[in-house]
């Protein structure tokens, strides 16, 4: 999967996310531009240069179903 599809995916799951902390929500919209600018990285990069993710990068994830998910009360 590209950075795009994770990107799309961070973006069009929002709403799930309605009312956390505004300072989770500003690390998560960090994390997220963060990663739309650099991508995965690459052995080319000095602190994964021993790290192939390559597999990981090619695999396809999808969101939990929010029924499978862990509520607050519950952690």
């Amino acid at each position: 999967m590209s950075t795009d599809t994770y990107v799309g995916l961070f973006d069009s799951s929002a709403d799930t996310r309605a009312g956390e902390p505004a300072a989770l929500s500003e690390l998560r919209r960090g994390a997220i531009a963060r990663f739309a600018e650099l991508g995965f990285p690459s052995t080319r990069d000095e602190e994964w240069r021993n790290t192939n993710v390559g597999p990981l990068a090619r695999a396809s994830f999808g969101l939990a179903d929010s029924h499978n998910s862990v509520s607050s009360e519950e952690a």
